[in-house]
């Protein structure tokens, strides 16, 4: 995922010395060029060989545009955007090849490099070469198109030489010749590999809640800066972000990717202002076996301390809401030892004096609004004990709901998906979440949703003066009058 949104950048002149413009219509550009099928379906024309996926019409660049914004500038350091009047500007950071190396290259240690020629049969599968062309041409063309010097080109790729005879054939090759070459190289019984969509149907839960029909994909960006945190030993994960960002949903989508048996190693909790130790980790509860008539059982944390013990790989305990309760009263002693350094490590409960331990395999996957004005900040003891991920508001999401409702056209989705992102800055710090738009099916849900769910979200968390106000009112109008506009010049699909 990261290899395309740097190849990009590459390729439209983003260099180490200088800022280079760089907007959404050159991603769009670069999957047009490059990851077109030929026989491909109307709405999922493009095709991702490193995932094996297709990729939606409307937004093929979703995922890797906001991993280049969210992971490979923000948390990476590895490039730098600044907004130039109306344009995007971008430039790479002086160890953006080492940055990607260390971080998307590596595995287990092992630097795993990208072929250059296998790289470029993909990308230039179209283009026409001389007969008696070798590496070197393929190599050559490559770095051409996507300039780099030769230090960050050895950093990040690897290139064999070969011959002609090695790289071309006088016929094109069958589906056959290139399934035959697959299975030659995979492991013995692997099998043929399943390509799978951005988003798959699963069954859904008992109990409804929200949309959990919807399933991320393994290159979910999100998904993907979690096993980041994982690997380098996190003591627990946060997903922050406003309302509508899809936090609670993320974290269990997320939990469910994680481990091996959903339905055993999958706990969740919501906390509130009146949630407290005893509700979480051990407290007391009335029975006819004790003189007292009570009794000490373990909570929900303690349960997932003992599922973990005996499980076969990672165990979640999703936290909603964590930053609406009192940490250090809900939490306790367990401030200090959910810390990775501290994973396995005896201490005493207080109320049965039992000793007990918070085993490695625990994950804690929290969620936060971090502008609720209602509560107190987070503590920091919580908070420097945490990782956190931010979740934007994200207008590619606002166009996948759209797109997948069927019922606006490509121009509507267009016109939505920009007001949608205008608007941000209306309502800043916090933005208002995508999340809003996935039941939308037809305009006049839009202004029902806006009307009773986005307005006075912004209202009520907002203080907005009415200048802002009418403005925000404004923006909705002119864009609703253009999409019901285009409703009735052009029916939707």
């Amino acid at each position: 995922m990261h290899l395309w949104g740097l190849l990009a950048l590459l390729e439209k002149g983003v260099s180490k010395t200088t800022f280079a413009k760089f907007e959404e219509s050159d991603d769009f550009a670069f999957w047009d060029r490059y990851f077109k099928d030929s026989a491909h379906n109307d709405r999922y024309p493009y095709v991702d060989p490193l995932t094996r996926t297709r990729r939606i019409k409307s937004h093929p660049h979703s995922n890797i545009a906001t991993a280049r914004k969210q992971t490979f500038e923000n948390t990476w350091g590895a490039a730098i955007s600044q907004a130039k009047g109306l344009a995007t500007e971008w430039r790479l950071a002086n160890n953006y090849a080492t940055i990607f190396r260390d971080l998307a290259l590596k595995k287990g240690g092992i630097v795993y490099r990208c072929p250059t020629v296998d790289l470029a049969v993909w990308l230039f599968r179209n283009e026409e070469f001389p007969d008696t062309a070798t590496a070197r041409e393929v190599e050559e063309r490559l770095r051409s198109r996507f300039p780099q010097d030769q230090q960050d080109y050895s950093t990040t790729f690897d290139f064999r030489d070969e011959g002609a005879d090695q790289l071309f054939t006088s016929a094109a090759p069958l589906d056959s010749d290139y399934q035959k070459a697959i299975e030659e190289v995979l492991l013995p019984g692997e099998g043929m590999p399943t390509p799978t969509p951005i988003v798959r149907k699963v069954a859904e839960p008992k109990g409804g809640g929200e949309d959990y029909a919807l399933q991320i994909a393994s290159d979910d960006y999100v998904l993907l800066q979690v096993q980041e945190l994982l690997g380098i030993g996190s003591s627990g994960i946060i997903l922050k972000g406003a309302p509508g960002t899809g936090k609670t949903w993320y974290a269990h989508q997320i939990a469910q990717k994680l481990v091996k048996d959903p339905t055993k190693h999958v706990l969740k909790v919501q906390f509130h202002p009146s949630y407290g130790y005893e509700d979480f980790v051990e407290g007391y509860r009335p029975t006819e076996k004790t003189k007292s008539g009570f009794e000490i059982i373990d909570k929900v944390f303690l349960d997932a301390c003992k599922e973990a013990q005996h499980a076969d790989g990672l165990v979640v305990l999703i936290i909603d809401e964590i930053n609406r309760g009192d940490p250090a009263r809900i939490l306790g002693e367990l401030l200090t030892y959910i810390e990775r350094g501290y994973r396995g490590e005896e201490f005493h409960l207080p109320y049965s004096g039992k000793r007990r331990a918070v085993p490695p395999n625990l994950v804690v996957l929290g969620t936060m609004n971090p502008f609720d004005r209602s509560i107190t900040e987070l503590d920091m003891a919580l908070v420097r004990r945490f990782d956190h991920i931010d979740l934007k508001p994200q207008s590619e999401i606002v166009g996948q709901f759209l797109e997948r409702q069927g019922g606006f056209t490509a121009a509507q989705i267009a016109r939505i998906t920009q007001w949608f992102d205008d608007i941000q800055g209306l309502v800043a710090p916090q933005g208002i979440g995508h999340t809003y738009f996935k039941d939308v099916q037809r305009p006049e849900h839009l202004r029902a949703v806006w009307r009773y769910r986005i307005l006075p979200f912004c209202e009520s968390t907002l203080d907005l003066d009415d200048a802002s106000k009418a403005n925000l009112v404004s923006s909705f109008e002119s864009m609703y009058a253009d999409v019901v506009g285009q409703h009735a010049a052009e029916p939707p699909r």
